[in-house]
């Protein structure tokens, strides 16, 4: 993805949070982002160092997570990980018993709490979205580079699918009509990553990383 980034020659690239969640690098990936302005996921806030997911990250890089504040501001644009005020609430979906489905404009105004600003960045749910508020914000979700699909059971069981195995994340370009917002789905060696994956027991974020999709393994 960062090798896919350079053609942009973009002006400044932010990360969303979720840093070292998963089953792969995650002392290597911590490296590579520590020089990115960065917020903090909610996975973020959780990191075990003595997690078999999670060893090889040091507490400098854990001081480095923890350090990490929730949001980012950047001329129009406000970067968050959940909402801007809360890192484990979706600002573009809602969870309900019956599973996760798109959040009303309704929610989503609530979720905002009346701010004021031209553009917000999100993640948590890892899916690509572009939303425009009525008379609000417009909101992009860029999706996730490294876990295209999940399951979770907070507050209620639901599965959040990308629908395809590429890496994830979104250009936005301010034009004079308006925000320009594309998104960019990466081809990568996913079967090589869900075998590193499946290699030390984790046979379900190796299907997640394979198809994009959450499927019973």
């Amino acid at each position: 993805m960062l090798t896919d980034l350079k053609r942009w020659n973009a002006d400044g690239v932010v990360n969303l949070g979720d840093s070292v969640w998963g089953s792969l690098d995650p002392a290597g990936a911590a490296q590579r982002l520590m020089g990115l302005p960065s917020v903090r996921g909610n996975q973020d806030e959780i990191v075990d160092l003595d997690h078999p997911d999670l060893r090889g990250l040091t507490p400098e890089k854990q001081r480095w997570l923890n350090g990490l504040p929730l949001t980012l501001t950047g001329g129009d644009v406000l970067c968050c990980h959940g909402t801007p005020t809360s890192n484990t609430t979706y600002l573009l979906e809602t969870v309900t018993p019956q599973g996760a489905r798109s959040a009303s404009s309704a929610e989503i105004r609530q979720r905002l709490a009346g701010l004021d600003v031209p553009v917000i960045t999100c993640g948590h749910s890892h899916l690509p979205r572009t939303f425009q508020l009525p008379g609000g914000p417009l909101l992009i979700n860029p999706g996730s580079v490294g876990m295209p699909a999940y399951d979770h059971d907070v507050p209620f069981l639901h599965v959040m699918e990308a629908g395809s195995p590429h890496a994830r994340y979104a250009v936005l370009t301010q034009q004079a009509a308006g925000w320009k917002v594309e998104h960019v789905a990466v081809p990568y060696d996913w079967e090589g990553a869900a075998q590193r994956v499946a290699g030390v027991g984790r046979p379900d974020r190796a299907a997640w990383l394979q198809s994009g999709l959450v499927q019973k393994v």
